[in-house]
C-alpha cells in the first residue's frame, strides 16, 4: 500500500504554495505601483523644470528676437544636465525650435503634435513621440512682460530613461518578495512541527484506526 502523506507535509505544501501565490501577486502589484509612481514623478519634474525655464529673462529675450545666443544654449544645457532631463526645448509661436540639445534640430519644427495647447496658455504633462523618441513631457507657455504668449518650453524624459529608473528598483521588489516567501516557508514548517507534536507524530489515518480499534475492543 502507498504510504499516505502526513498532515504535516500537506500543511507545509499548502502554506508554501499559498505564499508563492501571494508573493507573485504582491510583486506584480508593487511593480505596477512603482512604475506609475516613477512615471508621475518624472512628469511632475519635467513640468516644474519647464516652468523654471519659461520664466528666465534670457529665454524671453531669445523668443522676442527670434534667435538664441551661445550663452543661452550653454545655460539651458547646464540645467538639462543638472536635472538629468533628456531634453529641454524652447519653441516660438510657430513651433520652431530656438533651443534644443541637438544643435542640428534648432530652427526645425517641434514634433509630437502635443504643443498647441501650450501656445493657448495651458501648462500640462503629455506623452508623445518626438525627434528623440517617445517621452514624458512637461509643456509650459512663455509669456512676455505684457502677458502675451511668445512661445513655449518643453522638458522631457525619454521613456527608456524612465524605464531604466524603474528597472533599478526591481531588485528591491525581488528582495522583498523573497523575504516574504522565506517567512511564509518558515511559518509553514513551524506550523507543521506544532501539528506533529499535537498528533504525537501519527498520521490522521493512524489516529482514525486507533479509534476504530478502541471501539472494537470496547
Amino acid at each position: 500500500m502507498r504510504r499516505p502523506k502526513r498532515l504535516e507535509t500537506w500543511l507545509i505544501s499548502g502554506v508554501t504554495c499559498l505564499s508563492l501565490l501571494l508573493c507573485a501577486l504582491f510583486g506584480g502589484i508593487s511593480y505596477q505601483i512603482l512604475s506609475r509612481s516613477i512615471t508621475e514623478q518624472s512628469g511632475a519634474k519635467a513640468l516644474g523644470l519647464a516652468h523654471a525655464v519659461a520664466t528666465r529673462t534670457d529665454v524671453i529675450t531669445a523668443l522676442q528676437t527670434g534667435h538664441s545666443s551661445p550663452q543661452l544654449l550653454a545655460a539651458i544645457e547646464g540645467i538639462r544636465l543638472a536635472s538629468k532631463a533628456d531634453f529641454i526645448v524652447v519653441g516660438d509661436t510657430h513651433k520652431y525650435r530656438i533651443v534644443h540639445p541637438d544643435s542640428d534640430k534648432i530652427g526645425k519644427k517641434m514634433e509630437g503634435g502635443d504643443s498647441q495647447a501650450a501656445l493657448e496658455g495651458e501648462s500640462y504633462i503629455s506623452e508623445a513621440q518626438g525627434s528623440l523618441g517617445r517621452s514624458i513631457r512637461g509643456k509650459v507657455p512663455v509669456l512676455d512682460e505684457q502677458g502675451e504668449i511668445i512661445g513655449l518650453v518643453s522638458v522631457g524624459f525619454l521613456s527608456q530613461s524612465v524605464g531604466a529608473l524603474i528597472d533599478k528598483r526591481i531588485p528591491e521588489i525581488i528582495m522583498t518578495v523573497l523575504g516574504v516567501l522565506l517567512m511564509g516557508v518558515l511559518v509553514a514548517f513551524w506550523m507543521g512541527r506544532q501539528v506533529r507534536e499535537m498528533l504525537f507524530g501519527l498520521h490522521p489515518a493512524q489516529h482514525g484506526r486507533l479509534f476504530v480499534e478502541r471501539d472494537a475492543i470496547l
